[in-house]
């Protein structure tokens, strides 16, 4: 077996224990995600400005002091922007997974497509034939949606994402391991959904269920949790 073939079979298990997080506490990383990612890419954009600034001292500790400010400001700005764009993340979110569902239940010829040696847009297209025009007219609605009940939307969203990434890697595991093939490719993502659709369709399924009802039943239980009452002061 070639390294790249152990490499594959890593990255397929982080796949399956990302989308086993996201299944099951996607509701909560969402937001806190959005809000890491904010201020960490602000901060790294901070420090690229800040660096053609430092650049031009001579003093170590001025440049030290440029880089951390740098740093420290664009992570603000990007935390800050995060919040103010978590509508359009929202409802991004919801777009992408009407538009999955919609390929999955009304075009699921066009995954091999997809997941082929040769992805182009305009075989994308051609796969999905009169349903591209459902698919945006489903995606614009679920965004929609995502942006109205923000809660459920967002529960079933990632829990049908973790589900996806827990059924379909754990396929193509399975695949690799029992089907030795010379080169690894894209492509085998194809082949592995086409040789096990029952499985991919049952995990999928069961996962959804599960996550959603465990993410539903924690959120349930945040959202009437009564704040603790401060301790009374002992009386003298």
């Amino acid at each position: 077996m070639s390294a790249w073939f152990y490499i594959t079979l890593l990255i397929l298990a982080l796949l399956i224990i990302g989308g086993f997080v996201v299944c099951f506490w996607g509701y909560r990383r969402f937001f806190s995600g959005i809000k890491s990612a904010g201020f960490f890419i602000g901060g790294l954009l901070g420090f690229l400005v800040a660096l053609v600034f430092a650049l031009r001292s001579n003093s170590s500790t001025s440049i030290i002091l440029i880089l951390v400010a740098g740093f420290v400001i664009g992570g603000v700005i990007g935390f800050l922007l995060s919040i103010a764009l978590n509508k359009v993340l929202t409802f991004i979110t919801g777009a992408l997974i009407g538009f999955f569902l919609s390929v999955i239940i009304f075009a699921p010829n066009s995954i091999p497509v997809i997941f082929g040696n040769r992805f182009t847009l305009a075989a994308l297209k051609l796969a999905l034939g009169n349903t591209l025009p459902i698919a945006i007219i489903v995606s614009v609605a679920f965004g929609i949606l995502a942006v109205l009940f923000q809660r459920p939307i967002i529960i079933l969203s990632t829990a049908i994402w973790g589900a996806a990434w827990m059924a379909a890697p754990s396929a193509v595991t399975y695949f690799l391991m029992n089907k030795p093939i010379t080169k690894i490719d894209f492509s085998v993502v194809g082949s592995a959904i086409a040789a096990y659709p029952i499985f991919i369709i049952v995990a999928w399924v069961v996962f959804t269920i599960l996550g959603s009802l465990f993410q539903f039943n924690e959120t349930r239980k945040e959202k009437h949790k009564k704040p603790e009452e401060p301790e009374k002061p002992a009386k003298t």
